[in-house]
């Protein structure tokens, strides 16, 4: 496969698809979210920065290629001389598992434990709880599906 392919058009569009999942999640999420911002805002409407949120998502997206994926292809080389006998398709699973979880445990933790120690209990632990776990999960998910993409792109025997 062409290297312009894998190294810049494969980074572009998981960046982009990254960012519209959340955009899904915080569609879905928005009811569970609204009355707290409301709370935090002082019971008016809930207001949006859109240019801050647009720097954030591109922040985010950034972040998870840059990061999470090099955190997934750092660890795929120590699988590969750890475990020479697994299957480039587990090595890519499990590298991107472990990037993924990392990156979003991290992020969504500092984001979320940050929101709660400024606004205390106006910004819930069930909704700290709640955003930590779907930064884990989705980023854990998300990385390892891009990492088996990857691993197959780069070498389509292998698979």
């Amino acid at each position: 496969m062409n290297s312009r392919v894998i190294n810049i058009i494969l980074p572009i569009i998981a960046i982009i698809i990254y960012i519209c999942i959340n955009f899904v999640y915080i569609f879905f999420a928005k009811d569970r979210y609204a009355p707290v911002i409301e709370n935090i805002q002082k019971g008016d409407k809930m207001q949006l920065d859109f240019i801050a949120a647009g720097v954030c998502y591109a922040i985010l997206g950034l972040g998870w290629y840059f990061i999470g994926v090099t955190l997934a292809l750092a660890y795929f080389d120590k699988l590969k001389q750890r475990s020479p006998t697994w299957s480039p398709l587990v090595s890519s699973a499990l590298s991107g598992l472990v990037g993924g979880v990392v990156y979003g445990l991290v992020l969504f933790g500092v984001h979320n434990a940050s929101l709660r120690s400024l606004f205390a209990s106006r910004y819930p632990l069930d909704l700290v709880l709640q955003d930590i776990a779907w930064g884990a999960l989705y980023n854990m998910v998300f990385t390892s599906v891009y990492m088996i993409i990857w691993r197959k792109l780069t070498n389509p025997v292998d698979l």
